[in-house]
Order: structure tokens, then sequence, then C-alpha cells
């Protein structure tokens, strides 16, 4: 099993590695057209409109706290349980739209707004110890039993951002750029998880350790800031439309829903879903992304 260290450094290598690569592309698509004047020169506004694909990498696990089984006591069993999820890889598809001004002829500024509907799985998991009797010496063990994986849940994102492209020279029809923004995200989660409520019932002389499965209703909403660094090409199709390519890697200042037991809602059937304690650092949104677009010069 990786340490949480390890798993931290792998992340940040991979986001070097990605940072890397983006540079490349940008001193790669500068190259051939360097030292040239754009096709136009003219400030003026446009409209743009883009559809992205990113994919997220995967978080650390959400484990709640160590609680007591209901209707158990030390002199019984001395069972306990401990609920575990985690946040699997993720796929976004991100709708976006633009205001730009170009300000002169390599700088250009822009408004966008994005909507995301991102595609995620929670696999479930629930540890649950108990005193055995192995070979005549009693042990503590803990078995983990695996459920079914949540696919249906819902979490999308409202991005607002202000940025920046910087076109390199071209004479051609083809424009390479460099770009950045600042991304403020709102960030909205809605699912439903499993979770495992055990209980102890008497049978005869010795006692049964149960199982029976409660719903946990995950639902609200945080804020995250983030800053995205890309390239692309744009290709000139017309005298007022182009169409864009952007590969682009963004990199959040602070993880979303580190509070997640702030998140989860009352449960009438067990109450201690909302009052146990949930330990988690928070979901990665960091990602790579991949964006096609059309522009329209007013």
């Amino acid at each position: 099993m990786k340490s949480r260290d390890s798993e931290g450094s792998e992340q940040k290598e991979g986001s070097m590695r990605v940072a890397g690569l983006i540079l490349i592309l940008a001193v790669l698509t500068a190259a051939p057209v360097s030292g040239t004047a754009l096709t136009d020169t003219a400030a003026g506004f446009s409209i743009k409109v883009s559809f992205n694909a990113s994919v997220y990498p995967s978080d650390q696990n959400i484990t709640g706290i160590t609680y007591p089984v209901a209707g158990d006591t030390p002199a019984r069993l001395d069972a306990k349980s401990v609920m575990l999820y985690h946040f699997d890889r993720k796929f976004g598809r991100t709708g976006y739209g633009a205001l730009c001004y170009r300000a002169t002829k390599s700088v250009e500024l822009e408004m966008g707004f994005g909507y995301n509907d991102m595609q995620m799985e929670v696999t479930q998991h629930n540890n649950l110890g108990r005193w055995v009797d192995v070979g005549g010496t009693p042990q503590y063990v803990w078995a983990e039993n695996a459920f079914d994986t949540q696919k249906d849940n819902n979490l999308t994102i409202m991005t607002i951002r202000p940025g920046a492209n910087f076109r390199l020279s071209s004479k051609s029809w083809i424009i390479p750029f460099i770009n950045a923004g600042l991304d403020v995200m709102i960030v909205k989660a809605r699912t439903t998880l499993d979770f495992v409520h055990p209980y102890v019932t008497p049978r005869g002389s010795n006692y049964d350790l149960n199982t029976k499965m409660e719903t946990m209703d995950v639902d609200g909403s945080d804020i995250v800031v983030g800053m995205d660094l890309g390239s692309g090409l744009e290709f000139k199709i017309g005298p007022a439309i182009s169409a864009t390519f952007t590969v682009a890697y963004l990199f959040q200042f602070q993880k979303a829903f580190s509070d997640f037991g702030q998140q989860v809602k009352d449960n009438a059937a067990d109450p201690g879903i909302k009052a146990a304690t949930y330990y988690f650092d928070g979901m990665n949104l960091s990602n790579v992304s991949f964006a096609l677009g059309m522009k329209v010069y007013l």
C-alpha cells in the first residue's frame, strides 16, 4: 500500500510533467513562425465558444471515525466498524463561452464562464473488527468488505474565468498562442452512498454480529480557486471566424470538500451517520483538459 506522502509526490511529479509538456507545445508551435507579423492587428471584440474534455486524478480515502457496534459491550465481542469511501479517477465535460477583447496585436483578454458535468465513481468499503478465537488464542481481527461502486453521482462545477491569451506572431492561417487564467470554481456535489450499520444480537449464550445497510446522503457546495496554463493553435478559416485547439493544465490552490462531514445530511434511521467524524484532505480538481472551439470576431 502506498503512503500518502508517496502518492502526493507522484501527483506533484505528474503535475510537473504535464506543465512541461504544455511548455514544450508552446515552444514548438512558436518556433516555425517566430519573427513574423500577425495576420490582423486591429483591436476589437470576439466571442469564443469551446467544448473541453478533462481528466482528473484519483483522491485519498474518506475515512469515517471508528465507532462501536450497536448492542455490543467489551465483555461481548468488543466489535468496531469504520467506513471508507474513495473518489476514483474522474472525467469531466465542459461547455465554455467567453467575451474576448484584442488589446494589442499579441495580447487578448477574456472573461469566460464554464459549466462542467463530471462523471465520477465512488468505491465503498467497510472495515469490521472483533475478537475471535484463533487456535485457542484470542485475536482482534479486522475484515474489509467491499460494496457496490456508486456510479450515479451528480457533481457539477460552475467556473468564472478571467484570462489572457498571448498570440505569437504568424503570417500564415495558423496562429499559435499560450494562455493563462484565474479559475473561480463553484463545485456542487449530490450523491447517495452506503453506510454499514453493524449490530449485535444474542444467540443462546453467544452473540451474533450482524449488519444492515443505511443510506448516507451527501449534498453540498464549495468554492475552489485555481489557475490554468495552456497553449494551442488558432486556425483562420474566414475573415471573421477561427477554430481553436487548446491543451491546458489546471492548478488548484485548495481542495474541495475537505470538510466532508459538513456535506453529510441528517439520517433519521441512523443519526450516527451525521455525527461521525470524517477524515479527508479534500477532492482533487487539478486536471488536464483538451478543448476544441470556435471564435467569431465582431
